[in-house]
């Protein structure tokens, strides 16, 4: 295959190395396909090579986030509209083309700068690999930040089910997974390239498939490693999730005694239950209105945790004012009933629940599912059972800064409460749980998933799945979880300012020495 089409089976490769394809072999070698796409050989650097390198990139990340996210497409052209009736599907497409559009720009910023550099680096194996892992790293960390960010979708998502090398992400965050994986392609690129300037390596093949076994070795021996879940004289505790299995369909057409009926009939699968938890947490926007100012759910909410003697984490959609809204998490207990105190989700969705650059974007207003939510003002955490807990909502799940404020606010462990109903993919519901897997890495702390049609499970401090519902099916989960301190003392989050500040720093020293070599090259002789 001609090296100027080799970004689009690099594409495809790192797609399918993400969560819920379970190829996760991929993300070893195949950005070093889309790098040897962008080499340009003896070619001088111009304008037209920095084009084509750049949409190259473009045409890349377009591959890529439109496999990844290809389940986004049947939902916004089809599900959202037909529940919502507020658009016509072509605008679901229109909207999807959008998406994989604008994350797809960082790619291209990649490989223009990339391009940019590569003849300054190309002779230095070791220079060259850690720049493209850090130009790998600013990338993603510019996808991810403002108004308009996203963090989601890395391709340190691909990681997420070799559970020893993911370890990594407890000490550097998913971010130093994303430079480990660009310094490995780019190990990878350079072994397997034929250019005439890495011939001094000695049988390149051979290395990089010791390199790939290597990385698959410390893997397997880091997982052996691993303290048991459970320590001998833990302290643990019982929690539960439901998963309702209540579609979009109902949520937006349910009156008030549907919703109380409702929320009475998944009552009965605790009979079932092995035990009781201290409490069962509902799935996001569990009901469509404030609980608290309606005095008939809140009463029917109060007589239930006062029968099952259970505490319940209920999401629902509060109401300050005529234009304050909340996508909002009250408890109820049954001492004190419904909590006047609420989380109201602080990280809102762009389009969906706020809108960004309102002059600019204002003609996107028709995606909105409900009302555009207000942040909510701190980061609420409640105590139950003696134990303070944190419930981030739906994608908040993918931001390592909601959890570092949870635990400013002595969070000790973490459940994330989403609506994924508007997901049919499997493949959508498992990159979304994967999420609660890194962010226990980075806490320390047990975190943990509630979705209506799945995956509602629990994750350990390192990463491992104890256990969860199978997606798609009506059930209540009850979850062992521990409070022992047996990971560590200090916890990416605890420095994650300084990390990120470091990784930014280191590239830009590298970039300024690669200048600086290029230079001292091209100074004529004798002067």
């Amino acid at each position: 295959m001609k090296k100027r089409v080799l970004w689009i089976p690099a594409g495809i490769l790192m797609a399918l190395a993400m969560p819920g394809f379970n190829l996760h072999f991929f993300v070893w070698i195949g950005f070093a396909f889309f790098l040897r796409s962008l080499d340009r050989g003896e070619e001088r650097l111009s304008v037209s090579v920095l084009l084509r390198n750049t949409f190259k990139g473009l045409g890349f990340g377009l591959i890529f986030f439109g496999i990844s996210l290809y389940w986004f497409l049947p939902t916004f052209a089809h599900y959202v509209p037909e529940v919502l009736q507020s658009f016509p599907p072509f605008m679901g497409v229109i909207v999807f083309i959008l998406l994989i559009l604008v994350e797809a720009l960082f790619y291209g910023l990649f490989a223009f700068v990339y391009t940019l550099f590569q003849r300054r680096i190309a002779h230095h194996p070791v220079f060259f690999c850690l720049f493209a892992g850090l130009l790998l790293f600013v990338t993603e960390w510019l996808r991810g930040i403002g108004p308009m960010g996203f963090p989601g979708y890395r391709f340190s998502d691909g990681l997420v089910n070799m559970g020893g090398l993911s370890q990594i992400a407890a000490f550097g965050g998913t971010e130093t997974l994303v430079v480990l994986i660009g310094v490995v392609n780019a190990a990878f690129y350079q072994l397997v390239s034929t250019r005439p300037s890495y011939a001094p390596i000695k049988r390149p093949r051979v290395l990089a498939a010791v390199l790939l076994l290597s990385l698959y070795a410390i893997d397997s021996i880091a997982q052996i490693a691993l303290p048991p879940v459970y320590l001998e004289n833990g302290e643990t505790r019982s929690i539960a999730g439901m998963q309702t299995m209540v579609s979009s369909e109902k949520k937006y057409s349910f009156s008030e005694t549907e919703f109380i009926e409702e929320f009475a009939d998944s009552l009965q699968l605790l009979a079932s239950a092995r035990g009781k938890p201290d409490f069962i947490a509902f799935p996001e926007a569990h009901f469509m209105y404030d609980i608290l100012w309606r005095s008939r759910t809140a009463e029917a909410l109060e007589k239930f945790s006062a029968e099952k003697d259970v505490v319940f984490v209920v999401p629902h959609l509060a109401q300050m004012s005529e234009e304050e809204f909340y996508n909002a998490v009250r408890i109820v207990t049954p001492e004190s009933g419904v909590s006047e105190t609420f989380y109201g989700k602080r990280h809102l969705n762009p389009f969906v629940e706020t809108l960004p650059f309102e002059k600019i974007f204002g003609m996107f207003g028709f995606i909105k599912f409900s009302n555009y939510f207000t942040p909510g003002p701190v980061a609420q955490t409640f105590e139950i059972g003696g134990k303070r807990y944190a419930f981030p909502v739906c994608f908040e799940s993918f931001y390592s800064e909601v959890f570092e404020d949870f635990l400013n606010q002595k969070a000790e462990a973490f459940l994330v409460l989403t609506n994924d109903a508007w997901f049919t993919s499997s493949i959508a519901l498992e990159q979304h749980f994967a999420q609660v897997r890194f962010r226990a890495l980075e806490t320390g702390k047990w975190v943990g998933q509630v979705s209506n049609n799945g995956i509602t499970g629990v994750s350990d401090p390192f990463g491992r799945v104890v256990a969860r519902i199978p997606a798609f099916e009506r059930d209540l989960g009850v979850f062992l979880i521990g409070f022992s301190d047996h990971t560590r003392p200090l916890t990416f989050l605890d420095y994650r300012p300084l990390c990120l500040s470091g990784y930014g720093i280191a590239f830009l020293l590298l970039a300024a020495i690669a200048l600086t070599a290029k230079r001292k090259t091209e100074k004529p002789q004798g002067s």
